[in-house]
């Protein structure tokens, strides 16, 4: 099992490069550790690249949550037209929509007083405007005032998931998001000719949304007339950061900074760590976790939930 804690994690990264350094004095030293390298459970993958790898900076404020849907939901611009799409057309068409999808938490109090608790989901409302906003998106492109200024994109409701139980820190696993930029420099220093860099941010919690089946009755649907927040559609525009978000983003890079700096201190034997560096956490915001709808199991007898520390130096 592997050791999670600080000085684990400075171990492995040690002995991860005892066993590297091995391959450096040889002039094909690269590419007998590729060959040398096994997949954990697809023995005929080979790996035939490595990419020097890099905490995300641009990215690293930013909160991110792995869903798993138990029901995928589907546009409603294809639900009339199923019976006209192939198989494989559908799926295209549906994967394009779902590459913009929004997710609204819910809360309200039912006929019985009882507080719900759901998570709606919208998708585009039509293949036009799946293809405009993935294509915004992708563009990575900061806010425009000319060109983003007044452009809405019509997000239709398409499904409701049960609200997902907190996930237990102690049980999590290391998940992150990693992106390869072919353009990419560290530090200022290219990482080489023709060699991309591969950056990392973390991914907070990973949940399983399960979809809602509501009562059918006129009780509840009274409850939904009675909800002054009941929608079936949304209006979005992209804006540009606030001067508090710009702040936040900010702070959460120089933490970062701090934290790598420390870890490099130590590494040499200059400084002994800082003992409270386990406790550090450089996040942002919270996660779908850390909003004002209390989770229903969450603890109620006056403990807080401790999130475990975003940065980890895990190989």
């Amino acid at each position: 099992m592997f050791d999670h804690s600080v000085e684990g994690q400075l171990r492995a990264i040690e002995e991860s490069f005892a066993c590297f350094s091995k391959y450096d004095s040889t002039p094909d030293g690269e590419q007998e550790l590729l060959r040398s390298l096994k997949h954990p459970t697809d023995s005929t993958l080979r790996a035939i690249e490595s990419y020097p790898l890099f905490p995300d900076e641009d990215l690293w404020a930013n909160t991110y949550t792995a869903f798993l849907m138990d029901v995928c939901p589907d546009p409603e611009f294809l639900s009339e037209k199923r019976r006209k799409f192939d198989a494989e057309e559908y799926k295209r068409l549906a994967d394009l929509a779902r590459d913009s999808l929004v997710f609204r938490p819910r809360v309200r109090q039912n006929h019985l007083g009882e507080d719900e608790q759901w998570i709606e989901c919208f998708l585009p409302e039509d293949e036009a405007t799946a293809q405009r906003a993935r294509s915004r998106l992708q563009s990575g492109a900061p806010f425009d005032e000319v060109s983003d200024q007044d452009v809405e994109y019509r997000f239709e409701k398409s499904r409701e998931y049960d609200m997902p139980v907190r996930p237990d820190a102690a049980a999590r696993q290391d998940l992150y998001m990693i992106t390869v930029d072919a353009a990419a420099t560290a530090n200022g220093r290219s990482a080489g000719p023709s060699r991309p860099v591969a950056k990392y941010v973390p991914i907070k919690s990973k949940v399983l949304l399960k979809h809602r089946h509501s009562a059918l009755s006129r009780l509840h649907e009274q409850d939904e007339f009675d909800d002054p927040l009941h929608i079936t559609s949304l209006d979005l525009q992209l804006r540009d950061f606030s001067e508090e978000e710009i702040q936040q983003r900010a702070a959460a890079r120089n933490r970062l900074h701090e934290i790598i700096r420390e870890e490099i201190v130590h590494a040499s034997g200059d400084s002994p760590r800082n003992s409270d560096a386990d406790n550090v956490n450089i996040d942002v915001g919270g996660d779908l976790f850390d909003s004002d709808i209390e989770d229903p199991g969450s603890n109620r007898n006056g403990k807080s939930h401790r999130r475990t520390p975003s940065y980890s130096p895990s190989p």
